[in-house]
């Protein structure tokens, strides 16, 4: 393994940089991407109203407008596209009998970090990506769950 690629702890703040390879615009994505992708969650745990529906709609036009967004649309899209089938899944599984699907829900609910991935990639290449990768997916999965592993 290179250095290029040992594993640093999850990025905060300034650090968002970091993933991003320094492009602030990067950035200014990713972080319209996750308050977008949590608009969403919110709208499908909680039930949604005409006004919540309308903001995530108007999320929705913020992100895939967004410069970064377009500039590298033809693989972000794809992304997107898959983050969407991912997360269908795992609310679709979230309460099912069978126990693989509600394990595998537990784990497709992060999907919309495979955004951020993509997005490292662009900025510096897969060994720039794999330096951060696991760290998101720890940050996620802590953030989560339990100190016993049991979703929150």
């Amino acid at each position: 393994m290179s250095s290029a690629s040992v594993p640093v702890a999850i990025p905060r703040g300034d650090d968002w940089l970091a993933i991003c390879n320094g492009r602030a615009d990067a950035v200014d994505f990713l972080q319209r991407w996750h308050r977008y992708c949590h608009a969403i969650d919110d709208v499908v745990d909680q039930g949604y109203t005409t006004p919540a529906f309308l903001g995530v709609l108007a999320q929705a036009i913020d992100v895939y407008s967004h410069p970064f967004y377009v500039q590298y649309a033809q693989v972000l899209r794809i992304t997107a596209v898959t983050v969407t089938s991912a997360y269908a899944n795992s609310v679709e599984w979230e309460k099912d009998p069978v126990g693989w699907r509600f394990r595998i829900a537990d784990v497709l609910r992060f999907a919309s970090i495979q955004m951020d991935e993509a997005v490292a990639t662009i900025c510096g290449g897969y060994e720039h990506m794999r330096k951060f990768s696991p760290a998101i997916w720890d940050f996620c999965w802590q953030r989560q769950h339990t100190e016993q592993g049991e979703p929150h």
